[in-house]
């Protein structure tokens, strides 16, 4: 399903003129918020089951994780945006590319990091540097610098990104760390993803990317792992369980937005809901590695496939 979602938007980003999808921005920037924020709002569940099961008083533990953690990263965000901004784009990258590859049982963690951060990468940069203007425009108006000599080397970035991507995978393969059939799916997976990003608008791109390649996966996985500890869980009432903290997080975005300057720009527009999606990502991925390496077989076992 994420192959023929993925191969229709390219499709559609070839053949349908790209006013006509710039139209539709709004609705792709609304399905990345609401895909989302739900998979990160499941994270008191992971928290309680699997991380803290041994305190007494999991939410508190958990709600001071994440208030400390948006705090110290609100004070750097407005204390030096340009630092900010490179924690974020860092970090990213790692949860993209942990995310994509935590079934691997890597022999180091030195090639455990570099297959991560070069995935990770792939998916996260290549869109950036691809539309740069639209790019520059959007860093620009929350950091005050648009990172031009990172974007005067785009296509010596964009084919390094790919060409070490693919070693990775044939390394992979001689290491007998993927099988075969695992590897030319990879390698599928790889090209489809590029010629995502080069055929469609920036936000459309990332989004397809994000809620059908990272999210769909993220919250298959955080289903899956609740169930094995109670067989009688259904995903209605993991639905139910997410609400709360999703419907907050809607709240806390529209909170910036109302204080937010009145003037601000198109581009800042699309700023505000960076900054957002910053602020809550920053521990959901700290989170997450921290679950990821104390339970590594649950994940392995119920890891979603992007391949079908």
């Amino acid at each position: 399903m994420t192959r023929v979602i993925t191969t229709s938007a390219i499709f559609a980003g070839l053949f349908i003129p790209s006013e006509w999808m710039n139209l539709g921005l709004p609705i792709f920037a609304m399905t990345l918020i609401i895909a989302g924020i739900p998979h990160g709002a499941g994270d008191h569940l992971i928290f309680k089951k699997f991380i803290s099961s041994k305190y007494k008083r999991q939410g508190s533990y958990f709600f001071g994780f994440y208030l400390i953690v948006l705090l110290l990263y609100g004070f750097t965000w407005w204390a030096s945006p340009e630092l900010a901004f490179s924690i974020f784009i860092l970090v990213s990258i790692y949860h993209f590319g942990q995310s994509h590859w935590n079934h691997i049982s890597f022999n180091t963690s030195f090639f455990r990091i570099v297959t991560y951060f070069f995935w990770g990468s792939l998916v996260t940069i290549t869109p950036v540097l691809l539309y740069s203007t639209d790019s520059q425009s959007i860093i620009q108006s929350i950091t005050g610098n648009t990172f031009n000599s990172v974007f005067s080397y785009k296509w010596q970035i964009i084919f390094i990104l790919f060409f070490t991507n693919m070693l990775i995978l044939v390394w992979l393969l001689e290491k007998r760390l993927v099988s075969t059939q695992k590897f030319h799916g990879e390698i599928f997976n790889l090209l489809l993803l590029e010629f995502l990003f080069f055929s469609t608008p920036l936000l459309l791109g990332f989004a397809i990317y994000f809620v059908f390649w990272h999210s769909t996966k993220a919250t298959v996985d955080q289903f899956e792992m609740l169930k094995s500890t109670d067989h009688n869980y259904q995903f209605r009432d993991y639905i139910f369980a997410l609400t709360p903290l999703t419907i907050m997080a809607f709240i806390g975005l529209i909170g910036m937005y109302l204080i937010w300057p009145a003037s601000i720009t198109s581009s800042a527009n699309w700023g505000v809901l960076f900054l957002f999606i910053s602020l809550i990502t920053l521990p959901h991925a700290f989170l997450v590695d921290r679950f990821l390496h104390r339970n590594a077989q649950p994940v392995k076992k119920f890891s979603f496939n992007p391949n079908k």
